[in-house]
């Protein structure tokens, strides 16, 4: 199974018999990520004149960061803004609509007339998702090792994948999410005796 921890620590699913001490405590030693992701499409890019890094520009207003994410000759006018922490619940406590304007506002500091120029956007936030209420898991202090009990299954019978029970520097990724969805798969096949590596 694969739950995000927010959705784990309100109780849901509800577990019959309860999950043992040690998963309670790895699931309470984790906490989701605040994280806004908005996609801005231009008429041109307008920016690039102005900033000489072209691929590489990047800006940061606090918790807001702003990249051109297309090299120079490939793909779409479009930006991508990357909003954490209080941006991000400002954001989405505004919704969709509103909190594209703000963005668009930010942007504006920096690149005048941005606003006029936009041909499409997207706003995507985790936090107020009633299926994620966040986007990725961090550790709480003191909670060091505790993904790797997280991701142990339970009498052999329950096996638990997602990114927070990625090893290492895989944690709060897509490519662990992945990863760890093969390491459950392996273990439930040599639970029933068939060879992983088949």
């Amino acid at each position: 199974m694969t739950f995000p921890v927010s959705i784990l620590q309100t109780g849901q699913p509800a577990f019959s018999p309860a999950l043992p001490g040690d998963k309670r405590k790895a699931i309470d030693s984790l906490i989701m990520g605040q994280v806004a992701v908005v996609h801005l499409l231009f008429d041109d890019w307008f920016w690039r004149d102005r900033v000489p890094a072209l691929s590489q520009w990047s800006i940061a207003r606090g918790d807001v960061a702003i990249a051109d994410v297309h090299p120079e000759g490939v793909g779409m006018p479009a930006l991508e803004g990357w909003i954490t922490g209080r941006a991000a619940l400002e954001l989405s406590d505004m919704g969709s609509k509103a909190g594209t304007r703000r963005m668009l506002e930010w942007l504006e500091e920096c690149c005048p007339g941005a606003r006029k120029r936009l041909e499409w956007s997207h706003l995507k936030e985790w936090i107020r998702d009633p299926y994620t209420l966040g986007s990725y898991s961090h550790t709480l202090p003191g909670g060091y090792g505790q993904r790797r009990v997280l991701a142990m299954p339970v009498e052999d019978c329950l096996y638990f994948a997602g990114e927070a029970t990625a090893p290492g520097i895989e944690w709060a990724t897509v490519h662990g999410a992945h990863s760890s969805g093969l390491r459950a798969s392996r273990e439930i096949l040599a639970s029933v005796g068939v060879d992983a590596g088949a």
